[in-house]
């Protein structure tokens, strides 16, 4: 099944992202300008089906590359499938996913000692992870954990007033919907910046609220992918300004062909009325599905407090996969 299988090392070219716009998994994690802001080792892999090139591998490696590790700014990784080929029907879409997944990963442990990494929302089959090693734990097995995100459709959002955008308002939960309320009684305001450095002060302010610091490497790295998806034009950021005309909740929103990410949050801690919090989404939404967007993964709900705010907009609870190896 895998004798005309062959994984080799790649790197990240216009080949990467062409492969990468067609194919039905994309996400603005697997791309190019994505993966090279996050300033880390990178373990890049090409799957090739004779000469066909049929998913791709990124992941990101220690400093000695001989583990992969996850990485605070890599939300998912690990597999991304070509577009079906050859008239391919669903029965052999899936066969050839399964198979593509069992050759990969008997790849990846022959080169690497351990795994740590996070599937993306569209990798559904982990059986060939669940099966590795079967009745054979001496040899090592995959630990397979599941997360959950959300995905809201915003499409409707474009037409406020429509039958569609109240529909919408509708799945909200009643304290999203008083805080939208109030925004708008409120005149409050909410533009699109690139002050990189006011996202980096929230943001570390917001997590030493809850007792975690940010390193100094991650605080560059973070400051050198927020402005270079910006400037490239991969991503906005929005921030919402007090009654008071401060700058009080941030948001930084990417987006590939396919859908947005909601990719950092922030809030001023010296303003007391979060609302804006809502408020700066809300205005996002609205602007986004302008562009045409209709659909934003709103990037992870794994936790209580982030989790129900998330999950109070109205979206879809989506799982995802958590990959250990060895258990």
């Amino acid at each position: 099944m895998s004798k005309n299988l062959k994984l080799e090392k790649c790197i990240l070219d216009d080949e990467w992202d062409n492969f990468l716009e067609k194919s039905p998994d994309q996400s603005i994690f697997f791309s190019k300008i994505y993966l090279e802001s996050i300033n880390t080792n990178l373990g890049l892999y090409k799957c090739l089906k004779g000469e066909e090139v049929r998913a791709l591998v990124a992941l990101c490696e220690d400093k000695n590359k001989r583990n992969i590790v996850a990485n605070d700014l890599l939300i998912y990784s690990g597999i991304c499938f070509g577009a079906p080929t050859n008239n391919q029907n669903f029965p052999q879409q899936i066969s050839e996913r399964h198979n593509l997944t069992n050759f990969i990963i008997n790849e990846l442990v022959s080169i690497y000692d351990s795994l740590d990494f996070q599937l993306g929302p569209n990798f559904n089959d982990i059986r060939p992870f669940q099966w590795h090693n079967y009745n054979n734990d001496v040899l090592g097995r995959f630990l397979v954990d599941i997360r959950y995100t959300s995905y809201l459709d915003i499409g409707a959002l474009k037409n406020i007033g429509s039958i569609e955008a109240e529909k919408f308002l509708e799945n909200l939960s009643s304290t999203r919907r008083q805080e939208i309320r109030w925004s708008i009684k409120n005149k409050i305001e909410t533009k699109v910046s690139d002050d990189i450095e006011l996202f980096i002060s929230f943001y570390k302010r917001t997590l030493a609220k809850s007792d975690i610091q940010v390193s100094n490497q991650l605080e560059k790295n973070l400051s050198y992918l927020v402005d270079s998806l910006i400037t490239l034009k991969k991503a906005k950021m929005y921030i919402s300004l007090s009654k008071n005309g401060e700058p009080a909740s941030i948001a930084v929103i990417g987006f590939d062909t396919l859908r947005a990410y909601y990719l950092f949050g922030a809030n001023n801690p010296d303003i007391r009325d979060q609302r804006t919090g809502t408020a700066v989404l809300w205005h996002a939404f609205k602007e986004l599905s302008t562009k045409g967007i209709t659909q934003i993964d709103l990037e992870g709900v794994n936790s209580p407090q982030r989790g129900w705010f998330k999950l109070s907009f109205g979206g879809k609870l989506i799982p995802y996969f958590h990959i250990i190896y060895p258990k």
